[in-house]
């Protein structure tokens, strides 16, 4: 989508953000838009978890059509470890979360997808006891060497709540399973009131890709481009700066279905990178209603 200096970034941009459809819309409307991938979404849905029930040809049939839109899917995003969480006391709910990781990784391996992103919630609807971190290290170590086998990379998300803030939460979690990447969320950082370039400092030699989303402290979701607290112009300015040549990708949720609002985040990020300057809001608003997955 944007490129400076003979450099040029693979952007995408998170399914959600996009109107509603089968994968190959999504990512006809994510091509149109300037993305260059979508993130796909394994979420606590019934919807989107039967995606994990795809046939051998259904799946071939969605890279082929993905691929003829004119964008790919690069990521999936496994958000269902929220409902099914490997740090949960019950061990029939780390049975769950191992075999969704599985199930995604395969489902991943054969979009040719490459990434799942893990979100970095020990336990989400229930109470995190002492041994959740342990449990969730043990699935995610399991985990990590089930991509490795099938050439996927596992990426930590830094999320709200109370498990993997910070990057340096994130970093001691890489520590114990050192194969795992990251997925930087900058909102995540903003929204949790800490030092965003600083932290992105830290964490781009262990970053598999960049999620820009805005936020302002304790509002982590649905927050509209430039009516937040993430400095996007410092961001891309240092990730230029240091020489970053991995993923970008935008994420929001598209409430209404607007079929412009993809294309209107992309033309305010290009004019940050062209201008070097905050540009003015831009008119897409966001709904702002209870939040989604």
């Amino acid at each position: 989508m944007i490129e400076r200096h003979g450099v040029r970034n693979r952007w995408g941009i998170y399914e959600k953000a996009l109107p509603p459809g089968t994968p190959s819309v999504v990512a006809a409307h994510a091509a149109r838009a300037g993305y260059d991938f979508i993130e796909l979404a394994i979420d606590e849905s019934f919807e989107r978890l039967a995606r994990l029930d795809w046939t051998a040809d259904e799946r071939a049939e969605v890279r082929r059509a993905v691929k003829e839109a004119g964008a790919s899917i690069d990521t999936l995003t496994l958000s269902a470890h929220r409902r099914y969480p490997w740090g949960s006391a019950d061990p029939a709910v780390r049975s769950r979360a191992a075999a969704l990781a599985r199930d995604t990784i395969d489902l991943t391996a054969d979009l040719g997808a490459g990434c799942v992103q893990i979100a970095g919630y020990f336990t989400f609807y229930e109470p995190t006891t002492r041994p959740a971190r342990g449990w969730f290290l043990d699935g995610l170590a399991a985990a990590a060497d089930y991509a490795a086998a099938r050439n996927v990379i596992l990426a930590l998300e830094n999320m709200d709540g109370t498990d993997v803030l910070s990057v340096d939460d994130a970093l001691s979690v890489i520590a114990e399973v050192p194969a795992v990447r990251l997925y930087v969320d900058v909102g995540n950082l903003a929204g949790n009131q800490l030092p965003v370039l600083e932290q992105l400092a830290t964490a781009l030699p262990y970053a598999h890709a960049i999620q820009l989303k805005d936020a302002r402290p304790g509002e982590f979701r649905r927050v509209p481009f430039g009516k937040g607290s993430v400095p996007f112009v410092d961001i891309l300015t240092f990730l230029q700066n240091v020489g970053y040549t991995g993923p970008l990708s935008v994420e929001m949720w598209n409430d209404d279905g607007s079929p412009t609002l993809a294309t209107d985040a992309a033309h305010w990020f290009r004019r940050i990178i062209d201008s070097e300057t905050r540009p003015a809001e831009p008119d897409t608003g966001c709904t702002c209603g209870p939040a989604h997955l």
